[in-house]
């Protein structure tokens, strides 16, 4: 997909799943690739951003997020009721 000076291109998996973001700056002749990681249940877990920065989604269950990791480090938790609703944030 092409708008003004910027293209993209995406890459899938054989389940659906974006695994790659191509965002080319034509007037720069600059490429900023994403890349994201799913588990077994086809939820992303993770995406490494162009700059290497890695960014971690905590989930249990079903896929309810309990918590956010940027390189490793807690950034934000989620805390949940027994029907799942988030009740409260750390």
């Amino acid at each position: 997909r092409q708008a003004g000076d910027q293209a993209e291109r995406f890459a899938y998996d054989r389940a659906g799943n974006l695994v790659r973001e191509h965002q080319h700056y034509l007037d720069h002749g600059h490429t900023a690739v994403w890349q994201h990681g799913y588990d077994e249940l086809n939820q992303r877990i993770a995406s490494v951003r162009p700059d290497g920065h890695v960014t971690q989604w905590l989930t249990y269950g079903s896929g309810h997020v309990h918590g956010l990791l940027v390189d490793g480090q807690d950034i934000l938790g989620f805390e949940r009721d027994d029907l799942h609703r988030e009740i409260g944030r750390d």
